[in-house]
Protein backbone atom coordinates (compact mmCIF):
# COMPACT_ATOMS: atom_id res chain seq x y z
CA UNK A 1 0.00 0.00 0.00
CA UNK A 2 0.94 3.22 -0.72
CA UNK A 3 2.18 5.38 2.28
CA UNK A 4 0.15 8.15 1.37
CA UNK A 5 -2.85 5.71 1.76
CA UNK A 6 -1.89 3.79 4.35
CA UNK A 7 -1.69 7.42 5.90
CA UNK A 8 -5.37 8.04 4.89
CA UNK A 9 -6.38 5.20 6.95
CA UNK A 10 -4.26 4.57 9.93
CA UNK A 11 -5.45 8.65 10.48
CA UNK A 12 -8.99 7.68 11.10
CA UNK A 13 -10.52 7.40 14.00
CA UNK A 14 -12.03 3.62 15.42
CA UNK A 15 -14.32 2.46 14.79
CA UNK A 16 -14.37 4.35 10.92
CA UNK A 17 -10.78 2.85 10.37
CA UNK A 18 -11.46 -0.85 10.70
CA UNK A 19 -14.61 -0.12 8.70
CA UNK A 20 -12.42 1.32 6.11
CA UNK A 21 -9.49 -1.33 5.94
CA UNK A 22 -11.79 -3.97 5.84
CA UNK A 23 -14.56 -2.78 3.19
CA UNK A 24 -11.25 -1.93 1.12
CA UNK A 25 -9.56 -5.57 1.46
CA UNK A 26 -13.38 -6.59 0.37
CA UNK A 27 -12.96 -4.16 -2.37
CA UNK A 28 -9.73 -5.46 -3.49
CA UNK A 29 -10.14 -9.12 -3.03
CA UNK A 30 -13.24 -9.00 -5.30
CA UNK A 31 -11.51 -8.96 -8.85
CA UNK A 32 -7.90 -9.00 -10.07
CA UNK A 33 -8.52 -5.96 -12.32
CA UNK A 34 -9.22 -3.55 -9.18
CA UNK A 35 -6.63 -1.71 -7.90
CA UNK A 36 -6.38 1.34 -5.45
CA UNK A 37 -5.52 4.58 -6.08
CA UNK A 38 -5.32 8.06 -4.36
CA UNK A 39 -6.96 10.48 -5.92
CA UNK A 40 -7.67 13.89 -4.48
CA UNK A 41 -6.24 13.23 -1.30
CA UNK A 42 -8.25 9.89 -0.54
CA UNK A 43 -8.78 6.22 -1.80
CA UNK A 44 -9.93 5.55 -5.05
CA UNK A 45 -10.57 2.23 -6.08
CA UNK A 46 -10.84 1.70 -10.04
CA UNK A 47 -11.19 -1.30 -12.31
CA UNK A 48 -9.63 -1.35 -15.67
CA UNK A 49 -8.35 2.07 -15.21
CA UNK A 50 -11.93 3.51 -14.76
CA UNK A 51 -13.09 5.17 -11.43
CA UNK A 52 -15.61 3.46 -9.74
CA UNK A 53 -15.11 3.94 -6.26
CA UNK A 54 -13.81 6.80 -4.21
CA UNK A 55 -14.20 6.91 -0.16
CA UNK A 56 -15.98 10.54 0.88
CA UNK A 57 -14.31 12.17 3.86
CA UNK A 58 -16.74 13.74 5.93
Amino acid sequence: MDEQLHDYYLNKEEPNKSCLLTLREIILNQDTDINETQKWEMPCFCYKQKNVLLFVDR
